[in-house]
């Protein structure tokens, strides 16, 4: 899962207009509404919200409940970020909980006795993982800013990957993508392509490995998974595929408070991620560069406007490549 976005009190949709002078609010609501990669996961939210929950609430539900019906991205074994406006101050805060590299990684460990890189170590398998970071940053949320039971807003969650969930047309797409890959381990082909084949379709996915870990974090919050039998399993399966996470690595694991980036566009004051994440350099870069110029005479798919803004997101990818890294 790579952001949750928490905004209490009231959270307002912007569409922008055809000119960079006309900026405006098109549609404001003033009680939430949740908004994710999973319609599933959306109305886990929602209900979190109808049940008297805030936005860090629904977002923490969200969250655990991306784990099951998104697992191509919304899973516990990675990390994200937050960032969040708080009406009662009015402060814009952000919170890194991206993976961090393990205790024995080197600058070289993706490379061969020939200093050549080995193909798709650092993208596929044990050796590519970093210390988990999901948990620890949710369950950093409800603790600053939660109201409701922890177990409560990770019940929806279990219960998902308990009894399943009906696979949309989007999953199933993404499993046959990812096929080979999924193949190469016991665990994921047994859980993903339990018939040699991807699920289809329409076809119901049972995750129950999952909802025991699910189970575990809900009774036990963050040593439901950085120690205990879940930490167990995460540092075996390490050993049993060449991974390097260690027990130590999973119980020094913390997330970090970190100060937002901070940009004006047009009438806006615009608040975003800071690195690690390359998102708010890069989209305060790309806005900046378009600023100058008048939209309004053109359609969103007109070759000139499309021109100008290909190449905002060059430039602002290319100083991406060259200036930005992970702070530490």
């Amino acid at each position: 899962m790579r952001s949750i976005v928490p905004i209490s009190a009231f959270i307002v949709i912007v569409i922008f207009s055809l000119t960079c002078g006309g900026l405006h609010v098109e549609t404001q609501y003033d009680t939430g509404m949740v908004a994710s990669s999973s319609p599933i996961a959306s109305e886990i939210g929602c209900q979190v919200l109808k049940d008297g929950g805030n936005a860090f609430d629904a977002a923490i539900a969200v969250g655990f409940a991306l784990a099951v019906c998104h697992p191509q991205a919304g899973n516990i074994g990675g990390g994200g970020f937050a960032l969040m406006y708080t009406a009662d101050d009015g402060t814009v805060t952000a919170l890194d909980f991206r993976e961090t590299a393990p205790g024995d990684a080197s600058a070289d460990m993706y490379l061969d006795a020939d200093g050549k890189v080995i193909k798709d170590a650092s993208l596929l398998g044990a050796r590519a993982a970093g210390v988990p970071g999901t948990v620890a940053g949710l369950y950093e949320l409800w603790r600053q800013h939660g109201t409701r039971d922890w177990y409560d807003l990770l019940k929806p969650a279990i219960n998902l990957a308990d009894t399943g969930f009906i696979i949309s047309d989007h999953l199933a797409e993404m499993l046959n993508a990812y096929k080979k890959d999924l193949a190469v381990f016991p665990e994921t082909k047994a859980v993903f392509l339990p018939d040699g084949t991807p699920p289809t379709a329409g076809t119901r996915l049972l995750q129950s490995d999952l909802a025991l870990t699910l189970e575990r974090i809900g009774l036990d919050s963050i040593d439901g998974f950085y120690s205990g039998h879940t930490s167990d399993l995460i540092v075996m399966a390490m050993k049993t595929h060449g991974g390097s996470i260690t027990h130590d690595d999973l119980l020094q694991y913390a997330p970090v408070w970190r100060q937002p980036i901070t940009f004006t566009f047009d009438s806006f004051t615009v608040y975003s991620m800071p690195p690690p994440s390359s998102g708010g350099v890069m989209i305060g870069e790309i806005l900046k560069l378009l600023e100058p110029y008048d939209f309004y005479s053109y359609a969103p798919d007109n070759p000139e406007y499309m021109h100008l803004f290909v190449e905002a997101c060059r430039l602002a990818y290319a100083d991406r490549a060259v200036h930005l890294g992970y702070p530490a």
